[in-house]
Protein backbone atom coordinates (compact mmCIF):
# COMPACT_ATOMS: atom_id res chain seq x y z
CA UNK A 1 0.00 0.00 0.00
CA UNK A 2 1.28 3.47 -0.86
CA UNK A 3 1.72 5.76 2.14
CA UNK A 4 -0.59 8.26 0.42
CA UNK A 5 -3.41 5.69 0.71
CA UNK A 6 -3.12 5.34 4.48
CA UNK A 7 -5.32 6.86 7.15
CA UNK A 8 -3.56 9.42 9.35
CA UNK A 9 -4.31 9.92 13.02
CA UNK A 10 -2.90 13.09 14.53
CA UNK A 11 -2.38 14.01 18.16
CA UNK A 12 -1.47 17.69 18.56
CA UNK A 13 -0.60 19.65 21.69
CA UNK A 14 1.58 22.20 23.47
CA UNK A 15 3.92 21.05 26.24
CA UNK A 16 3.22 22.89 29.51
CA UNK A 17 6.04 25.04 30.90
CA UNK A 18 7.72 23.18 33.72
CA UNK A 19 6.82 19.77 32.31
CA UNK A 20 9.42 19.64 29.53
CA UNK A 21 11.88 17.24 31.26
CA UNK A 22 9.12 14.91 32.45
CA UNK A 23 7.55 15.01 28.98
CA UNK A 24 10.81 14.22 27.16
CA UNK A 25 11.45 11.24 29.43
CA UNK A 26 7.89 9.97 29.08
CA UNK A 27 7.74 10.47 25.29
CA UNK A 28 10.55 8.00 24.59
CA UNK A 29 8.80 5.16 26.42
CA UNK A 30 5.36 6.06 25.05
CA UNK A 31 6.66 6.23 21.48
CA UNK A 32 8.24 2.79 21.81
CA UNK A 33 4.89 1.46 23.00
CA UNK A 34 2.90 3.22 20.29
CA UNK A 35 5.05 2.26 17.31
CA UNK A 36 5.13 -1.40 18.26
CA UNK A 37 1.33 -1.62 18.13
CA UNK A 38 0.44 -4.20 15.49
CA UNK A 39 -1.84 -1.90 13.49
CA UNK A 40 0.52 1.12 13.21
CA UNK A 41 2.14 1.31 9.75
CA UNK A 42 3.97 4.61 10.15
CA UNK A 43 4.81 7.24 12.74
CA UNK A 44 6.21 10.75 12.69
CA UNK A 45 6.76 13.43 15.32
CA UNK A 46 6.86 17.05 14.13
CA UNK A 47 7.37 20.44 15.77
CA UNK A 48 5.93 23.74 14.55
CA UNK A 49 8.48 25.99 12.86
CA UNK A 50 6.35 29.10 12.23
CA UNK A 51 2.76 30.12 12.67
CA UNK A 52 0.09 29.63 15.28
CA UNK A 53 -1.17 26.28 16.40
CA UNK A 54 0.01 23.41 18.52
CA UNK A 55 3.76 23.04 18.91
CA UNK A 56 3.86 19.23 18.56
CA UNK A 57 2.15 16.83 16.19
CA UNK A 58 2.35 13.06 16.45
CA UNK A 59 1.16 11.40 13.25
CA UNK A 60 0.29 7.71 13.10
CA UNK A 61 -0.54 5.88 9.86
CA UNK A 62 -2.94 2.96 9.39
CA UNK A 63 -3.91 0.83 6.41
CA UNK A 64 -7.61 0.70 7.37
CA UNK A 65 -10.09 2.49 9.61
CA UNK A 66 -10.46 -0.80 11.46
CA UNK A 67 -6.73 -0.73 12.25
CA UNK A 68 -7.05 2.85 13.49
CA UNK A 69 -10.08 1.94 15.61
CA UNK A 70 -8.25 -0.99 17.20
CA UNK A 71 -5.39 1.36 18.09
CA UNK A 72 -7.45 4.21 19.58
CA UNK A 73 -9.75 1.94 21.57
CA UNK A 74 -6.89 0.00 23.18
CA UNK A 75 -6.45 0.59 26.91
CA UNK A 76 -2.74 1.27 26.40
CA UNK A 77 -3.53 4.18 24.06
CA UNK A 78 -6.04 5.63 26.53
CA UNK A 79 -3.41 5.43 29.27
CA UNK A 80 -0.84 7.21 27.09
CA UNK A 81 -3.27 10.01 26.20
CA UNK A 82 -4.35 10.40 29.84
CA UNK A 83 -0.71 10.76 30.89
CA UNK A 84 0.02 13.15 28.01
CA UNK A 85 -2.87 15.38 29.08
CA UNK A 86 -1.17 15.96 32.46
CA UNK A 87 1.86 17.51 30.71
CA UNK A 88 0.20 19.41 27.86
CA UNK A 89 -2.38 22.00 26.88
CA UNK A 90 -4.64 22.11 23.83
CA UNK A 91 -4.46 18.37 23.15
CA UNK A 92 -6.56 17.37 20.15
CA UNK A 93 -6.91 14.22 18.09
CA UNK A 94 -8.19 13.82 14.55
CA UNK A 95 -8.20 11.07 11.94
CA UNK A 96 -7.75 11.87 8.25
CA UNK A 97 -8.86 9.77 5.29
CA UNK A 98 -7.01 9.76 1.97
CA UNK A 99 -8.81 11.62 -0.81
CA UNK A 100 -8.11 11.75 -4.52
CA UNK A 101 -8.18 15.14 -6.20
CA UNK A 102 -9.31 14.66 -9.79
CA UNK A 103 -7.45 16.73 -12.34
CA UNK A 104 -9.49 18.16 -15.18
CA UNK A 105 -8.73 17.31 -18.79
CA UNK A 106 -7.55 20.89 -19.33
CA UNK A 107 -4.97 20.81 -16.53
CA UNK A 108 -1.39 20.59 -17.76
CA UNK A 109 0.21 17.24 -17.10
CA UNK A 110 2.89 17.32 -14.41
CA UNK A 111 5.50 16.29 -16.98
CA UNK A 112 4.68 19.06 -19.48
CA UNK A 113 4.47 21.69 -16.74
CA UNK A 114 7.96 20.77 -15.54
CA UNK A 115 9.47 21.54 -18.94
CA UNK A 116 7.68 24.84 -19.70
Amino acid sequence: MRTSDRYSYEVTYDVVDGSRDEYESWLSAATAQWITAETVCGFQCEHTVVGPGPSVRLRFEFDTLGDWNAFVTAESHHQCLDRLRTMTDNLTTVVWTPVTIPLSATSPSPQSAAYD
